[in-house]
């Protein structure tokens, strides 16, 4: 479990710092090496249940944002692969 805790550190770090309506709530997290677990804001459901699309070129390039900074559209479905239902 030590190794998990390891992984989940620097994604600690960098969800404490996120605060913006299109990325999911970082609520908190225990780092206990026997049950490391992160809290977060509880969503209905993964986008791959609505689009059967694997991106596979998924990075902060590809996530565009409208003129507000509210909504965010992904772009750049050169690598993509479609997925069975």
């Amino acid at each position: 479990m030590a190794v998990a805790v390891k992984l989940l550190d620097p994604e600690v770090h960098v969800l404490s710092r996120l605060d913006h309506p299109n990325v999911v709530r970082f609520y908190g997290a225990c780092l206990d090496p026997q049950q490391p677990f992160l809290v977060q804001e509880l969503m209905a459901m993964p986008l791959s249940k609505l689009i059967h699309v694997v991106h596979r070129d998924l990075k902060p390039g590809n996530v565009l944002l409208d003129a507000e900074g509210l909504t965010a559209k992904i772009a750049d479905f050169g690598l993509a692969r479609g997925q069975k239902a």
